[in-house]
Formats: C-alpha cells, sequence, structure tokens
C-alpha cells in the first residue's frame, strides 16, 4: 500500500467526519469527547510515527456514514452480500455489531498510523474484547484461504505471520490488535521489531512533540501529522535520487568492454554518445535536485507536527 493511497484515505476521513455543528448534549449524557494523547494505541506505537489517526469506534462511523442503512436498502443484495460474507468468514463482517464475535469491540476506539520504513509502513489497529475469539477466527479464516498464520511471541506480543506472504504482520498486545502493511518485505522485520519493542518512555503517547499539539485535541475523530519528518524523508529520497550515477556508471562499464573487445566505429560512437547524454541528464538531475533540496530545507524549518480533533454528527 502506497503513501498516496494513506493520504488519500485521510482526507476521505476528514472529508466524512467534518466539524460538528450541533448544540451539546444536556450536561450528564454526553460522553466524554476522545483524547487523542491519552489513546491506548499511542502508548504502544514507537515515537516516530509519522500520522496518527483515531475514530472513536467502529459503530460510531458506521452510524455517521450510514453504511448499514445503505446496504439494507439494497434488499436481495445486501442479504446475498451477508451470505457470501458469512460463508466465507463465518460472521457478518458488514455489520459492525458483528465484530463482537470474533473478539474486536465495535464501541472502542480504532484508526491507523503510519511507521517510517524505506516507504511507509501502514499499521491499523482496533480495540480486542477476547484475544483468544480473535485467534480462533484468524487461524480459522486463514485455513479457509489456505494461509497458515505462524505465531512467534516476542516480549509482551504475540505476532502471526503469514507463511505465504511476507508484507503482512498482525500483533496482539495487551488489549490491542495491530496489522501491519509494508511496501517491501524487507521492511516487515525491523518495523515488528520496532512495534513490538515499544515501552512507555519511547511510545508516542510518551513524545514530547505528539503530547505537545495532541495534549487538548479532543472529538470523535482526531489526527496527529508530522509534516516535517514526512518532508525530512522525502528530501532524503530526493538527495539520494539525484546523486545516483549508476545509469552513467553502466554505460561507461558497456564502452570500456566494447573497446577491449575491439567492435566497429558505428557501435562506438553510440555508446560515446548516449555516454554524453546519460552525463548531461545527469548535471541536470543534479542541479534540480539542489533547487528542490534548498525547497523542502526551507519548508523544514517552518513544518512542524500538528494535531486536529473533530466531532462526529
Amino acid at each position: 500500500m502506497k503513501l498516496r493511497s494513506l493520504a488519500l484515505l485521510s482526507m476521505m476521513v476528514g472529508v466524512a467526519c467534518p466539524p460538528s455543528t450541533k448544540t451539546s448534549s444536556p450536561r450528564g449524557l454526553a460522553p466524554a469527547p476522545l483524547a487523542l494523547a491519552d489513546a491506548k494505541a499511542a502508548a504502544l506505537l514507537p515515537a516516530d510515527a509519522r500520522f496518527f489517526a483515531l475514530v472513536k469506534s467502529p459503530q460510531a462511523l458506521s452510524d455517521h456514514l450510514g453504511w448499514v442503512a445503505a446496504f439494507k436498502a439494497q434488499g436481495d443484495r445486501y442479504e446475498q452480500a451477508v451470505a457470501n460474507v458469512v460463508k466465507a468468514t463465518g460472521v457478518n463482517l458488514l455489520d459492525p455489531k458483528s465484530l463482537t464475535e470474533v473478539g474486536l469491540d465495535p464501541e472502542a476506539p480504532f484508526g491507523l498510523a503510519l511507521l517510517p520504513a524505506s516507504e511507509v509502513s501502514v499499521v491499523v489497529f482496533a480495540t480486542l474484547t477476547d484475544a483468544e475469539k480473535l485467534k480462533t477466527f484468524l487461524y480459522r479464516t486463514a485455513g479457509l484461504v489456505n494461509m497458515e498464520l505462524v505465531p512467534h511471541t516476542r516480549g509482551p506480543a504475540l505476532v502471526l505471520l503469514p507463511k505465504r506472504d511476507a508484507d503482512t504482520a498482525l500483533v496482539l498486545r495487551d488489549d490491542q490488535l495491530f496489522v501491519v502493511f509494508t511496501d517491501h518485505s524487507r521492511d516487515r522485520q525491523p518495523v515488528l521489531d520496532r512495534l513490538t519493542a515499544v515501552t512507555k518512555e519511547s511510545s508516542l503517547a510518551s513524545s514530547p512533540r505528539f503530547r505537545q499539539v495532541a495534549s487538548d485535541v479532543r472529538g470523535s475523530v482526531g489526527m496527529y501529522v508530522a509534516f516535517d519528518r514526512f518532508l525530512a524523508q522525502e528530501l532524503d529520497k530526493m538527495q539520494k535520487r539525484a546523486v545516483d550515477d549508476s545509469a552513467q556508471r553502466g554505460l561507461e562499464q558497456e564502452l570500456a568492454a566494447a573497446k577491449q573487445k575491439g567492435v566497429d566505429k558505428a557501435t562506438l560512437a553510440e555508446l560515446t554518445s548516449r555516454l554524453d547524454d546519460e552525463r548531461r541528464f545527469y548535471e541536470r538531475r543534479i542541479r534540480r535536485g539542489r533547487g528542490e533540496s534548498a525547497l523542502l530545507d526551507g519548508l523544514l524549518v517552518a513544518a512542524g507536527p500538528v494535531a486536529i480533533g473533530v466531532e462526529l454528527d
């Protein structure tokens, strides 16, 4: 899953959950707004998370968007969809209330985070009610699609690794489920090592950067974005791309080998021309990279983490 996909997802959540213009409920009837800084998941995620989004609950989001009502309005199509899902998983996962049947809490917070990796790793999290029930569901469902889950105990966490999928993993720790998605299989192990080793002191919840902007943020939906760290990561990738001369070195080696073999003049002329073009392209890329780096450096000076909270209608 690429970063642009998650950026789109976060924008969709923001659009779907605009600030409420409703008046407050009578005193004593309104539940306390969700505190972003006090989220349980934030205490189990590493402090350098790039993005952290917290939603009041699957049931609250479903009620806000009207998903179940919209599905049921489809009549027979809805019933057929439910039958298909139940046949595949044993549970009607189209209705958030059914999450209790698989050990998840439909009335508790859930969300997602982005962790640094060679690209970005996505971690979706939800609240557990019964870890054993969830494990039974996961093992059974994985078996139906011939995707064996291999359990590993890592400190306080249980890690389930799909045997035929090196890009994903599931982590059960305390009362939280974390589902990890990486762009590259090489990123999975480092991300899991960091995720399972988080302590109170090294967590996002204890990070001064996070608490500075998130401590007063409350709402049915909360988001934290470390813009400066996104920019720093992009700047690093741009600088590495700008100085990548592998294509130029490859042509130099090809030309040297051709000369050693004594190839004809036309072939040597073509290789020399291609090398000259690549050298000019490389020089232009270096100049352009310097300009882009200067721009991002300027943005980094002004950028920093931000956090917002909104209420569902």
